[in-house]
């Protein structure tokens, strides 16, 4: 079956990308020639029945209100001059892979093939170098590329079996010089220290790597992939003259201070963008005006604990704070960039089942208005950079229904050689929707660790093996009938205090108080829940009893004492039990194990 080819048009009356493009080639471009510009999407269609074609004529390729639609050929002046792009092999073709999808829903059966390119027409006075300007304006060399007009014979691509991996033979033990040629001849993103670092692996691995094997660790290292460049150690600092420089210098100072105060003596803890961008947030947890983080290992994402109102009664909530910053990727394809910006500050969320409800984007940008002529050899053009974003950062909001209510653009002549884009999203979900959605997925055991405060006098990180809890939360009362307290399983506990005394470590089982409120520790209440044996208070564990209950599934808790309620009045929040975090981590771990 032969390729058909057609090329779909707006009208007159609806041609804006049309009218768009002669704009910015008469103004921006500034080519008064110019005297007309018609934008058509070119299909290319192959393995289509003539009855599926009729009807995808005026469904799927074109809308006829709106459209005009040409088989074979279109018409045009003479003197018009025609050229058209396509993506670049390997790139996603989104209209075509829709189109075929379409088509299939008409023939289940249809082995459809389809192309697609964007064919433009100007028409006017136009010489050789103005309309190689108008190419590059309209062609992004990252993913597109002018393609010939000629129609193909077909649309099957039949591509050579792929070779066998190659061992990179003699890696391990390669003499210095040979070594170093061989990591230039990779042309590797990662430094050489990098690579010699590989070599040390594989040396006690007592082999030699494949190509695909330094590959993927040279894209898993990338900046993108490990915020390098954020985790970089910073020796030398020093702030320019300027008008901010007294404000940064002394927020510099500050900063310095606290982490001598807060990581002071710490290895592991030097300066760095990324250090620099946490400190604040360390140092209102060691305030006491940040108590209610959850706390986690993620570099660049956080949550808080809060009480939210549902059907009349309070449960406990993760309310998350994902960023995702895409300056490389917007500058190279602007549209891309952003939208997969924003698309990835909201994965980590949606793959916790947290509700996305809510973004901010934060742009830096050199002046839009600034003259072609004046763009960088290699780089887009300011304007086209911070049109095209704005589109790619909308339209993946659009689709999701997600509300942008934030935006700040910047513009300063330092965002000219490196862009900025900075996607953040607001998402919240359930604390026992996470233990829910494990279920789900075929989880039976379940062990949880975290902190807990402490109603009476005990060391901080002292382990403790909650044996009830006390409910006054209200998660626990959608999965449980009312009762004053929630009993945990024996097994758990006892395959939790097994492993404690394997280690030779410590513990009490206790009753814990559970609250999804941060101020209910008042002085009658401590003294109330005291009253009532409990010993220590936290926020989940009667909820995520009353899920595993409910779900009939094993689960327990490890506790760790952190802060000290001990003495209402004079609240210690010590260090929140965090020194032992890493280890009740790696004891959870052998206890579900265990169970």
């Amino acid at each position: 079956m032969s390729v058909r080819r057609i090329y779909v048009e707006k009208k007159p009356e609806y041609a804006v990308r049309a009218g768009e493009l002669f704009e910015d080639i008469k103004t921006y471009l500034g080519i008064s020639g110019i005297a007309r510009v018609r934008v058509l999407v070119r299909y290319d269609i192959e393995n289509i029945e003539d009855g599926t074609y009729a009807k995808a004529r005026g469904t799927i390729f074109s809308e006829p209100p709106l459209d005009l639609l040409y088989e074979e050929d279109f018409p045009r002046e003479s003197g018009d001059l025609v050229f058209s792009a396509e993506y670049l092999p390997g790139q996603f073709d989104q209209r075509a892979d829709s189109a075929e999808q379409c088509v299939r829903l008409i023939d289940k059966d249809a082995a459809v093939l389809i192309r697609t390119a964007t064919t433009y027409v100007l028409s006017g006075k136009l010489d050789e170098r103005e309309l190689k300007a108008i190419k590059n304006f309209c062609i992004n060399p990252v993913d597109s590329r002018e393609c010939a007009e000629e129609r193909p014979a077909t649309l099957s691509q039949n591509f050579p079996a792929p070779e066998d991996v190659k061992t990179v033979e003699g890696f391990v033990d390669m003499p210095e010089n040979e070594f170093r040629e061989l990591y230039d001849s990779f042309g590797l993103a990662m430094t050489y220290e990098d690579f010699l670092e590989i070599r040390r692996y594989f040396a006690s691995e007592k082999r030699n790597p494949t190509v695909t094997e330094i590959r993927v660790l040279d894209t898993y290292w990338s900046d993108h992939c490990r915020h390098t460049t954020f985790q970089t150690e910073l020796t030398k600092i020093a702030f320019l003259d300027g008008d901010f420089r007294e404000r940064l210098t002394k927020t510099y100072e500050r900063y310095l201070r606290d982490h001598e105060d807060l990581l002071g003596g710490r290895s592991d803890k030097f300066i760095c963008l990324m250090d620099l961008a946490l400190m604040g947030m360390r140092r209102l947890k060691k305030d006491g005006k940040l108590t209610d983080q959850e706390e986690t290992d993620e570099i660049n994402a956080c949550s808080v604990v809060v009480p939210i109102t549902v059907d009349g009664r309070e449960e406990e909530w993760l309310v998350n704070f994902k960023n995702e910053t895409h300056n490389h990727p917007t500058e190279i394809e602007p549209f891309g960039g952003a939208a997969t910006c924003l698309g990835g500050a909201i994965r980590d969320p949606l793959s916790g089942r947290s509700y996305v409800y809510q973004a901010m984007r934060v742009t830096g940008a050199a002046d839009p208005r600034t003259p072609i002529e004046e763009t960088l050899p290699g780089k887009l053009p300011q304007k086209k950079i911070t049109i095209g974003a704005a589109e790619g950062y909308s339209s993946y909001g659009n689709q999701i229904g997600l509300a942008t209510g934030q935006v700040r653009e910047i513009y300063h002549k330092g965002y000219l050689a490196k862009r900025m884009e900075i996607g953040a999203v607001i998402g919240a979900a359930p604390a026992a929707q996470i233990l829910d959605w494990l279920i789900a997925h075929g989880v039976k055991k379940v062990i949880s660790s975290g902190s807990c405060g402490v109603l009476v006098h005990k060391e901080e990180g002292v382990f403790l093996v909650p044996k009830k809890a006390l409910r006054d939360e209200g998660t626990s009362y959608h999965y449980l009938p009312p009762s004053r307290f929630v009993n945990i399983e024996e097994a758990p506990r006892k395959a939790i205090e097994k492993v404690l005394r394997s280690h030779h470590l410590p513990y009490e089982e206790v009753i814990t108080w559970s609250t999804d409120g941060f101020f209910r520790e008042t002085k009658e209440k401590v003294e109330y829940r005291k009253s009532e044996a409990c010993t220590v208070v936290e926020m989940e564990c009667s909820a995520l009893a009353a899920v595993a209950k409910m779900r009939d599934i094993q689960w327990g808790s490890l506790l760790y004492t952190g802060d000290s309620l001990a003495n209402v009045e004079e609240h210690d929040m010590r260090s929140f039990g965090i020194g032992s975090r890493e280890i009740a981590l790696r004891l959870s771990i052998e206890s579900a194990l265990e169970m």
